[in-house]
């Protein structure tokens, strides 16, 4: 088995390009490269260049994926409310991510169910093992609270 540093030291830049090429992003790129060597360190993973460029490409392509599901699960928001009017902005985009922390656990999780993952509300009963009224209810304090968390901020 290779060194680890050694192998670290190596291979960096060249894979650090690689996952950049993949996340479009410099400080993505350096994340994914540093996740991946540590996952192999902590599973004593015998490293080669090929599981290593494949391992970067897979955690990439994961990162780009999840982070074009928030774009959509936003965008899906925005639609919702009718928040930004005429043109985005990152102000309102901020405004808009904060009211979604404000919310508590069981609201943000139905949210995230019908909207992000776009089940139907029987679909959440089942998951969340309540009743429907009570998925009904909860996304509609969310989607209040939400509206009100933005109007306040908005005056």
């Amino acid at each position: 088995m290779v060194n680890l540093e050694h192998f670290f030291l190596q291979e960096k830049n060249s894979l650090i390009i690689y996952a950049q090429s993949i996340t479009r992003n410099g400080q993505e790129a350096q994340d994914v490269v540093q996740e991946v060597f540590l996952e192999c360190l902590e599973k004593n993973v015998v490293l080669t260049k090929p599981y290593l460029f494949r391992a970067v490409k897979n955690r990439g392509l994961n990162r780009v994926r999840n982070h074009n599901r928030m774009i959509q699960f936003m965008d899906k928001l925005k639609l919702l409310f009718n928040f930004l009017a005429v043109e985005p902005s990152n102000e309102n985009e901020t405004r808009l991510e904060q009211a979604l922390h404000s919310l508590s656990p069981k609201l943000k999780e139905v949210l995230h169910l019908r909207i992000k993952s776009e089940l139907k509300i029987a679909e959440i009963a089942l998951i969340l093992d309540v009743p429907t009224g009570t998925v009904k209810s909860r996304i509609n304090l969310a989607l209040k609270k939400i509206k009100i968390f933005l109007g306040e901020t908005n005056e």
